[in-house]
């Protein structure tokens, strides 16, 4: 996939991940190592060929704690705002076929709402703050992401 992009989209497709990690962690005004964990984890087991690309390539040459020494990506997450997200969606609609889209965007979706979960609920696990279900919505909304499989994801 990432032959469809020039090298500067590709940078900022490779900030997403952490954009809906920031806005779903910090929903609630904390985020914690289990959250950033989670990341990690989801993220490295992602089966989205897309976002499985985007993820080698940004823990690529790391070592073992790849999201503190990936810097470049988080850093510009963390500054990224409503802007950078429309471009991205932008650029995703433009050159991903619509099921690629979705696709793509269900899967960091999905990616989003394992992060919510490992801290809520009984000894961390399971429950969704109002919080970050509203920071859930907001991006399915911004993106487009079918509002049935949103329901279904963060109620199941």
């Amino acid at each position: 996939m990432k032959e469809k992009f020039t090298p500067a989209e590709w940078q900022d497709l490779k900030m997403l991940p952490f954009i809906v990690y920031r806005d779903v962690a910090y929903a609630d005004e904390e985020a914690d190592e289990r959250e950033m964990r989670e990341l990690d984890r989801s993220l490295r087991s992602a089966a989205n060929p897309m976002l499985k690309e985007l993820v080698m390539d940004v823990f690529r040459g790391t070592g073992s704690d790849p999201l503190i020494e990936s810097t470049d990506p988080l850093l510009a997450a963390m500054r990224a705002g409503p802007d950078d997200l429309q471009r991205i969606k932008r650029l995703l609609r433009e050159k991903l076929t619509t099921d690629e889209y979705q696709a793509f965007l269900a899967s960091i979706f999905q990616e989003a709402v394992a992060v919510a979960r490992v801290s809520g609920g009984f000894l961390g696990r399971g429950r969704i703050s109002g919080s970050e279900t509203r920071a859930l919505e907001s991006f399915a909304s911004t993106f487009e992401v079918d509002p049935e499989v949103v329901r279904r994801m963060i109620s199941g």
